[in-house]
């Protein structure tokens, strides 16, 4: 693996937390899917790539618990599986090129939107469900998510875009320092 994609990753990492721990205007406005996206789309081995975005996830749910005492809840593994798939998505496709990274970003957002609020529906949280178990509460469910939809596609959106072009800005000065000066031997 290259030095400069870790540093790129720690970077987004650094982003990843920090924008998580700050109040925004939008409810679940992250930059946890794009950095599932783009350590699926650098880091090698797959597990790392995999493990990276769980753990910011992991660490920052654990920063929200200590300061709120909410940060951990009955369905959250659901958010680390999406974030785990998310990333494996990436590893596979391997979107380079800003359309891919927006098609991806866009598949992003709604697979963590259905696996979340899926996990919301069939968990119970303090002990109760918050939706009947049938195909109308799971129907409200999804319903109830929909003002959450906003925050997640606009943060994956530009994140992801902000993340690629980093990686893009990194093959640049690679390749640039790569190639021999003019007039030296090849």
């Amino acid at each position: 693996m290259k030095t400069s994609h870790l540093v790129l990753v720690l970077i987004a990492s650094a982003v990843a937390f920090s924008v998580r721990l700050v109040p925004m205007p939008m409810y679940n406005f992250s930059a946890l899917s794009a950095l599932a996206i783009l350590c699926g789309t650098v880091m090698r081995p797959a597990w790392l790539a995999v493990l990276i975005p769980v753990a910011v996830r992991l660490l920052t749910d654990g920063v929200i618990h200590l300061s709120t005492g909410y940060g951990f809840y009955d369905s959250m593994s659901f958010d680390y599986v999406a974030y785990a798939v998310i990333a494996g998505i990436a590893y596979l496709v391997q979107p380079k090129q800003i359309p891919q990274a927006v098609g991806i970003s866009l598949l992003a957002t709604m697979l963590f939107f259905a696996v979340s609020n899926f996990g919301v529906w069939c968990m119970p949280h303090a002990g109760q469900y918050l939706y009947p178990r049938t195909l109308e509460g799971l129907i409200n469910c999804y319903r109830s998510g929909l003002p959450f939809l906003k925050g997640t596609f606009v943060s994956d959106m530009v994140f992801t875009l902000a993340f690629v072009t980093g990686m893009h800005l990194v093959l640049l000065r690679s390749a640039e320092t790569e190639q021999p000066a003019a007039g030296e031997a090849r």
